[in-house]
């Protein structure tokens, strides 16, 4: 469970602002890690795209919203450079690699930690469901538009 604390969401058993990672930073998943983190979110993108994570490194997130163009630095890491665990994983993987993204992260998880997916397709439930138990699962979805355009931007209308 999380409180509100001067206007902060806290994790309730260490009363610190939860850790976020985004599983699949592309173009949703660079707009929401983007937005959590311009909020002042503790995010970190994780994406196996070399192309998407360089930029990602050099230039820091590159998002155009309706609020303007502008560039994010935040922390970006392969699969394989996690080493800690988090309070929340936003799931953005193709729903064919949800497994395979998971299975790269498995250390990132524990016993608290919540899967969000905010995926396109079907069944991504049941594929979370072999990494943490049901009530640490949760299911969602975006209207959000989102392309993008070159590595390491996101374009949202």
């Amino acid at each position: 469970m999380q409180n509100f604390e001067e206007d902060k969401i806290v994790n309730n058993q260490t009363m610190q602002e939860p850790s976020i990672a985004i599983l699949g930073a592309g173009a949703m998943g660079g707009l929401i890690g983007g937005s959590l983190s311009e909020g002042g979110a503790d995010v970190t993108l994780i994406d196996v795209n070399a192309e998407h994570v360089d930029a990602l490194r050099q230039n820091g997130l590159k998002l155009k919203t309706d609020k303007g163009e502008r560039y994010i630095p935040m922390p970006v890491l392969f699969p394989w450079e996690v080493s800690k665990t988090y309070d929340l994983i936003i799931v953005f993987t193709k729903t064919m690699h949800t497994k395979s993204a998971i299975t790269a992260i498995r250390s990132a998880i524990d016993a608290n930690t919540v899967l969000l997916s905010l995926q396109n397709g079907l069944d991504n439930k049941l594929s979370l469901m072999e990494f943490v138990d049901q009530e640490n699962i949760l299911v969602g979805i975006t209207t959000y538009p989102a392309d993008m355009q070159e590595p390491g931007c996101g374009v949202s209308w």
